[in-house]
């Protein structure tokens, strides 16, 4: 059985984002730097299968920041 279908966290902030400032997939796939049809299907991937460099042009996009934090042992 597969994983159940969630929103996560990254893909959540960038759905809201695009609503909030009127952004479509054309204006995303540009700012990840691909077409719009790749944009759809990433869409349907969860974001941990994106690049790093794909998750933080849309954050960009999006007015937002990847923040990264490493915890020590």
């Amino acid at each position: 059985m597969g994983r159940p279908k969630t929103r996560g966290p990254i893909k959540g902030v960038i759905l809201e984002s695009m609503l909030r400032l009127g952004l479509d997939a054309e204006d995303m796939a540009t700012a990840v730097g691909v077409s719009r049809s790749t944009f759809y299907r990433m869409m349907k991937e969860h974001t941990d299968t994106w690049t790093i460099a794909q998750v933080r042009c849309a954050l960009k996009l999006c007015g937002e920041e990847l923040s990264v934090k490493v915890a020590a042992p």
